[in-house]
């Protein structure tokens, strides 16, 4: 197949290699190996555009914090696997300052949520 810039492509080949870049990262779950996934929230000025302060919220609170973020299946794997950064709503930051018991929502910040592997 060509992919429109004169070039061909093969396409089940790249399949291939995506897949077995996705079997590569699943294989400490697969195998039963633990994962240290660490949450942030992420305080941003509206003004200045600078990271202000990171808010860690311990994994146990995962499933809680998927439930505030109104995650679907798909994305609740991924966010327990430390994969995606969701902007929150005043609504949410008022809801995960009562689950972690700290306060950071203000009108004059930008919050994000993600998570890593470390």
């Amino acid at each position: 197949m060509w992919n429109g810039n004169d070039e061909e492509v093969d396409y089940q080949a790249a399949a291939a290699a995506a897949k077995r870049r996705v079997d590569e990262a699943c294989r400490p779950i697969k195998q039963g190996g633990k994962m240290n996934i660490v949450y942030t929230i992420d305080v941003y000025s509206k003004e200045m555009q600078v990271l202000l302060s990171e808010i860690e919220v311990p994994p146990e609170k995962a499933t809680e914090m998927a439930n505030i973020l109104g995650l679907n299946a798909n994305d609740r794997e991924e966010f327990a696997r430390g994969i995606g950064v969701y902007q929150l709503t005043k609504k949410q930051a008022h809801q995960i300052e009562l689950l972690v018991g700290k306060t950071f929502y203000s009108d004059d910040v930008t919050l994000q949520i993600s998570g890593g592997e470390i």
